[in-house]
């Protein structure tokens, strides 16, 4: 043991080490990698957006849980394998601002972590919402964020196409759009929010006829018009000019669906071999038909560049959302209005099964994921209803309700899914429980965990080594 005289002399040099050594530590724990749980909502790597996973794909379905009487947890119980990581739902801006904290509930009813998938239409067109109408959207989002729930929205999708009234406008898009992601930004956790970018694929693009196609509007279609041809037709650019910027997109998506042979879809046929890729990155000489001639995956998820693009709007790289889709059953000839038993008969062809596996098996497949990295999110469409002139079974995941027109067929399909979806088990990151303390996180921990970030335990244990030894020297 030192002399008194001894170690007080030596105390000023003994402090000016051990503040040395507690600077380091402290320079490390700045520039130590966060933690699991400090960073699992940007993905944990820096590179990556909100919400998405190194090398996991989120999955998960879009329930009829408004117009129809389904819900998350009754997903879950059917699919009987593992929890679903992301819920699908919509509403329409402004109309329906009061459902929105009902349908989080539905999804918090899972009592798991699952994503709240938003779709917001303003179905009134951008002009109709307001800051005010925005501000309370995010606020009920702040709500749920706050307590560890986590968003993808998916706002005004589809916009390349001319069924909706804010479709076909890319200068009214993009300002729309800009306007609502700044505002929720600056309520809601951006940790807790992604906003997914989400046209339609491109086959059929520029889809005439529709209710809102721009056919006298010159100033739009000098917009829609890329490769200055003096027409607005296939070889236009379908995703370009609605795109905002990469500073206001998290996620790109598509909605990508088999509907049959051809306009008015009323055929069951299979799925050609290789079609969802046609559609992904569009293969002019795709044998089976025109399905674009752009390459939506290379334009933003890949390098930014892509077949017939001569201006690229994006520095690509952004996580793909499969946003919605679906391979469609026709089970009878149906006309609006007319309810589901008066459908009429309508040639099965290759039957339900086979036209519905023929389609997820080409989403999930070895091949296409590790040739599709940034391919980070898949949702299925689980609606049946009337559309055009038929009746059209779209979901995968079964009917929760027993004696319905075909139930048992639609479960049998859910069984063969169930099967088939087996095979990926590690590459989806499923839903996890809630915890008591808070919001499960998307890699199996809780928002109300404590937890310290790579460094500050040591930081903390070398601070209190230095108090005790200083402590002791004083004594």
């Amino acid at each position: 043991m030192l002399a008194a005289s001894t170690h007080r002399s030596s105390l000023p040099l003994l402090l000016l080490l051990l503040l040395s050594a507690a600077a380091a530590a402290s320079r490390a724990t700045a520039a130590a990698p966060p933690h699991a749980l400090a960073g699992r909502d940007v993905g944990v790597a820096a590179t990556l957006a909100p919400l998405e996973q190194p090398s996991q794909v989120l999955f998960g379905s879009w329930v009829d849980m408004i117009g129809g009487t389904d819900t998350p947890a009754q997903t879950n119980d059917r699919f009987a394998f593992h929890k679903l990581g992301l819920f699908q739902t919509n509403m329409n801006i402004p109309d329906d601002l009061a459902n929105v904290p009902s349908l989080i509930a539905k999804i918090a009813d899972t009592n798991t972590d699952a994503i709240v998938y938003l779709t917001v239409y303003p179905m009134n067109g951008f002009d109709a919402v307001t800051d005010a109408h925005i501000e309370e959207l995010a606020g009920y989002l702040k709500t749920a964020a706050d307590a560890g729930r986590r968003f993808m929205i998916r706002y005004a999708p589809e916009m390349n196409g001319n069924w909706f009234v804010y479709g076909q406008d890319p200068v009214a898009f993009i300002a729309g759009w800009r306007r609502f992601v700044t505002a929720m930004r600056n309520i809601v956790d951006n940790s807790k929010i992604a906003f997914l970018w989400s046209p339609n694929s491109s086959n059929g693009y520029p889809f005439v006829g529709g209710a809102h196609q721009p056919v006298n509007a010159t100033a739009i279609l000098t917009h829609l018009d890329t490769n200055k041809d003096g027409k607005f037709d296939m070889w236009d650019d379908p995703y370009s000019p609605y795109y905002p910027g990469d500073d206001y997109v998290s996620w790109t998506g598509l909605s990508m669906y088999h509907y049959g042979k051809a306009y008015p879809w009323v055929d069951n046929v299979l799925p050609p071999a290789g079609v969802f890729e046609a559609m992904l990155t569009g293969q002019v000489n795709y044998a089976n038909g025109n399905y674009g001639v752009y390459n939506f995956y290379s334009m933003f998820a890949g390098d930014g560049k892509g077949q017939n693009v001569t201006t690229p709007v994006s520095a690509g790289g952004k996580p793909f959302m499969i946003s919605e889709t679906a391979a469609v059953f026709h089970q009878g000839y149906l006309k609006p209005g007319q309810s589901f038993d008066q459908a009429t008969y309508l040639y099965p062809g290759p039957g339900i099964l086979a036209i519905k596996q023929t389609w997820w098996r080409q989403i999930f497949n070895t091949t296409l994921l590790a040739q599709y990295p940034k391919l980070k999110g898949i949702c299925f469409f689980e609606f049946r209803k009337q559309e055009e002139e038929t009746l059209r079974e779209f979901r995968v995941l079964g009917d929760h309700l027993t004696g319905n027109f075909s139930s048992a067929d639609e479960n049998t399909v859910l069984s063969a899914f169930v099967g088939d979806v087996k095979a990926y088990e590690a590459k989806i990151r499923w839903a996890a429980d809630a915890g008591k303390a808070g919001v499960a996180s998307v890699d199996g921990g809780s928002n109300g965990a404590t937890a310290s970030a790579p460094g500050v335990g040591v930081a903390a244990a070398a601070g209190a080594a230095i108090a005790a030894l200083v402590s002791s020297l004083l004594a």
